[in-house]
């Protein structure tokens, strides 16, 4: 129940982010950056002047091409088996709380009328440091990220990838 809370909470704040990128008349593409650019969604210091105009011409790029705007981070590679801070491989609060945060970004999009679609791309294999995790419990872990989306119905946006699985 506390989660479907969140997510409720989430999907008001994805549209109002829309409303108020609405409300300034910009185009397509600086909408998406404020929703991007907001302090409630982004990690770390706001962008500089010259990473702007750089993101939007990125922006405006991809919104040129066919499909759905496509956005994917590289996120969660594996879950620390430290004892003390985990117990098994399913995630954890904080966890759960950044796929609805990637969620609240592609909602907010979409509700600026571009069909959105937020890939967390996770790669639990390119760090040495992971090597010896065996390949079921990294799967695991992707597995309850993946069953979290659909439980939570955060699937209409967002979707959790292995980078090894097929990709579009």
């Amino acid at each position: 129940a506390l989660f479907c809370a969140r997510r409720e909470v989430a999907r008001q704040f994805a549209l109002d982010l829309a409303a108020k990128a609405k409300a300034q008349r910009l185009s397509l593409a600086e909408g998406i950056l404020s929703i991007l650019d907001k302090r409630g969604v982004r990690r770390g210091t706001a962008k500089s002047a010259k990473g702007r105009t750089l993101i939007l011409t990125e922006i405006e790029v991809a919104l040129a091409l066919p499909g759905p705007l496509t956005l994917a981070v590289l996120t969660f590679p594996f879950r620390d088996q430290h004892p003390f801070k985990n117990v098994g491989q399913i995630a954890d609060a904080g966890e759960v709380e950044a796929i609805i945060r990637l969620w609240t970004i592609g909602t907010a999009i979409n509700a600026l009328g571009v069909d959105c679609k937020v890939i967390a791309l996770r790669d639990g294999n390119r760090y040495p440091c992971t090597w010896h995790i065996n390949a079921e419990s990294k799967r695991n872990y992707g597995d309850s990220f993946r069953e979290f989306v659909e439980a939570l119905s955060l699937n209409d946006c967002l979707e959790v990838r292995d980078i090894d699985d097929q990709t579009d």
